[in-house]
């Protein structure tokens, strides 16, 4: 699949969390095969004592797991309850290992959101358990909000909770749109916190006269694939601090962020034979 898509990904803590002391809560994977790509974005429980750690290896094993599973992937209906229930069968492993109560566990380092998409040579299918962003040749679908702002988390599945009982459909990965792989020019998957991303288009990189520009920069603009470090160095700059003397004043302005909330972004594109 290499030959066919390019890739990119980025994250940042943002600004809120950083100034409360806490880590960066998102995570992201991506893995290629022969013939596949998946790629999968998480966003922890705000809530959460610990939620990076479920989110950062959340995203693995839910890529580990679709890899695993990949010959089932369009060709049996089961394929995203088999990935499901194999990703809550290593985290329930890694919660009992961890000597606690398992619900506190859950609830303290594994609830996570994620966003992802599966992909062959012929067809490809976003999926979601949770909230987040998916944009497909430029079109924008955010997931969510949920009321009382409680996004579903695939981790429920491991403890009792008011879902399982009552809504249990919504602890299974929503599939959207399923699409033929050779339609797809370009696509990004997010998690919540590219909302602000979005709504900043219009304002200046903090310090700088630079528009922060449209999200279509990271699909189009080649700095992005032939550095694919670049995606996070753009992300910290548009979220960086900046301190401006005010010298009629007398005082020192500082300028914040524009990213309130953790952002992470994987975005691809059609290869393209020559850069343009």
């Amino acid at each position: 699949m290499k030959d066919l898509i390019d890739i990119a990904s980025g994250t940042v803590t943002g600004k809120d969390h950083r100034r409360d002391g806490k880590n960066n809560h998102d995570g992201c994977h991506y893995e290629f095969g022969s013939d596949y790509l998946i790629a999968v974005v998480t966003d922890g429980c705000g809530s959460g004592k610990h939620s990076e750690v479920g989110a950062k290896v959340g995203a693995c094993m839910i890529v580990h797991a679709a890899a695993q599973l990949i010959n089932y992937f369009g060709q049996d209906n089961t394929y995203w309850e088999r990935v499901r229930q194999v990703v809550l069968a290593q985290l329930r492993m890694l919660a009992r290992q961890m000597g606690r109560s398992l619900t506190e566990t859950v609830n303290n380092f594994l609830l996570f959101a994620s966003v992802g998409v599966v992909m062959n040579r012929y067809h490809a299918v976003f999926f979601s358990l949770g909230d987040g962003y998916i944009v497909v040749n430029g079109t924008i679908f955010q997931l969510g909000p949920f009321p009382g702002n409680a996004p579903p988390y695939l981790s429920y599945g491991m403890v009792k909770s008011s879902l399982e009982n009552n809504a249990p459909e919504q602890l299974r990965f929503t599939l959207n749109l399923p699409i033929p792989t050779g339609e797809i020019d370009s696509f990004l998957i997010g998690t919540d916190g590219l909302g602000n991303l979005i709504n900043a288009t219009g304002e200046c990189i903090p310090g700088k006269d630079e528009p922060i520009g449209p999200i279509s920069q990271f699909w189009e603009e080649d700095r992005y694939f032939t550095n694919p470090d670049n995606v996070r160095r753009r992300l910290t700059l548009i979220n960086r601090e900046y301190i401006r003397p005010d010298w009629e004043a007398g005082v020192l302005q500082r300028i914040c962020g524009h990213l309130p909330d953790d952002t992470t972004l994987i975005v691809g594109r059609k290869r393209r034979s020559e850069p343009q």
